[in-house]
């Protein structure tokens, strides 16, 4: 997706697929001990899509939100 300007800011957006969602959520649960809902695995899944297109930076710092836990 094409970035857009909202109060002077640009930002991205992105989709991942089902298979890149669940392999977010098994890496949260090796790497880091977070049994996360497939909500939680889309932030992390489209996250890394971006830094993979550069658009975010790999040494930036990311803050990602992630409320509800596994099923």
């Amino acid at each position: 997706m094409h970035g857009r300007q909202a109060g002077g800011v640009i930002g991205w957006g992105e989709s991942a697929s089902d298979r890149e969602i669940v392999d977010a959520i098994i890496m949260l649960a090796k790497l880091e001990g977070i049994w996360t809902e497939p909500a939680g695995g889309t932030t992390l899944a489209v996250t890394m899509k971006l830094i993979a297109q550069k658009r975010i930076k790999p040494d930036e710092s990311v803050v990602i939100a992630i409320t509800g836990n596994g099923y």
